[in-house]
């Protein structure tokens, strides 16, 4: 059961439109990362990327303004959220958690 809301949880995830080819070069663009590239890199260390945890599937808003992004934590797997508000990024939030 646990592996079928997994699944469906990233589908949804995977689904939500992202914004990553409109250009936006502004300081909150990417979490105020450089935008993507062709070489991989740690994304938002400290923010999004933290020692302890690994990081699946991310996916920002259409309008750039929301992001999205799984976590694996030891056993536990979440979906968590930030959003771009007053040109700053709100602490990251779990949205879905579940035992794996």
């Amino acid at each position: 059961m646990r592996t079928i809301f997994l699944i469906f949880a990233a589908m949804i995830l995977l689904a939500v439109p992202g914004s990553g080819q409109t250009g936006n070069k502004s300081i909150t663009a990417y979490l105020g990362q450089a935008a993507p590239g062709t070489s991989p890199v740690k994304f938002a260390p400290g923010i999004v990327s933290l020692g302890n945890e690994n990081e699946f599937g991310s996916v920002f808003s259409k309008d750039g303004k929301s992001f999205y992004y799984g976590v694996e934590v030891g056993r536990r797997a979440e979906i968590r959220f930030t959003q771009l508000v007053g040109g700053t990024w709100t602490k990251p939030v779990a949205l879905i958690s579940d035992d794996l």
